[in-house]
């Protein structure tokens, strides 16, 4: 990998099964080389160590800011949660707000259809807003691992003709981007006034999908597309937290 995982984290609610999150920790380490460990929160799945595979680690609060102190102390770059999905409120919060704080910690999410795959392809949205692309360098490191074939899936509003210029342009740089990597990539492109809806129906149509995101917001009084894809997916989500740039507004999927 072009970045260093000397360590993969994973944790599962105390609501899921043990299975598959265990098997899809087991498959990131192996593919990675890396030491394999169990947070164990207030709220996780009470589980007893492996000797070989994996160990077990204590951490007294909650399953996301527990994963995310500890994620930061140790260093780590890839951590796997299975866990339901938060529901944000009026004024926000949700998903986005509980992975703002992960920085750039790579987070393979199974939410409650808890469905897991190696990845043949990697399905990665690209919309008209610039920080979009933020997933290119993770979406290119894992699907380097998995060999997976990667879509670019440019979405647009039917109704918006510079979003639908630059959905353009920024998919064509994100296959570019891909291409110079070496890496299987494919280009489609579609105009919906929903992202999620265009991005749950594309990804239900790929054999051993993977969604890659970036964690993001679209204001008050709204759901992003980012939340309704945690919530509604079928398969594995990629998700790149969401990095802060000075003078930019709302954030693209």
């Amino acid at each position: 990998m072009d970045e260093k995982n000397t360590s993969v984290l994973f944790t599962i609610d105390k609501n899921h099964q043990l299975e598959p999150a265990l098997t899809a920790a087991k498959s990131l380490a192996r593919k990675t080389q890396g030491k394999l460990t169990y947070v164990q929160t207030d709220e996780s799945l009470a589980v007893e160590p492996q000797f070989g595979a994996f160990e077990v680690i204590r951490a007294s609060g909650t399953l996301w800011k527990s994963m995310s102190k500890i994620s930061q102390e140790q260093g780590v770059k890839m951590i796997l949660i299975s866990a339901p999905p938060q529901k944000g409120g009026l004024l926000g919060g949700g998903m986005t707000a509980l992975i703002k704080s992960f920085d750039k910690c790579r987070i393979i999410y199974l939410n409650q259809n808890q469905n897991w795959v190696e990845p043949r392809n990697m399905l990665m949205p690209i919309d008209g807003n610039s920080e979009t692309r933020q997933k290119l360098f993770a979406t290119s490191d894992w699907a380097k691992i998995y060999y997976s074939l990667v879509t670019v899936l440019g979405v647009s509003n039917p109704k918006d003709k510079e979003d639908q210029k630059y959905s353009h342009i920024y998919a064509l740089q994100a296959k570019i981007y891909m291409e110079e990597r070496k890496i299987n990539v494919k280009l489609e492109e579609v105009q919906n006034k929903s992202c999620a809806e265009a991005v749950l129906a594309t990804s239900n149509e790929l054999p051993n999908c993977w969604i890659a995101a970036v964690s993001n917001s679209e204001g008050t009084f709204k759901t992003s597309a980012f939340q309704t894809v945690c919530e509604q997916a079928k398969v594995p989500i990629l998700i790149s937290p969401y990095q802060e740039v000075v003078g930019t507004g709302s954030v693209g999927y």
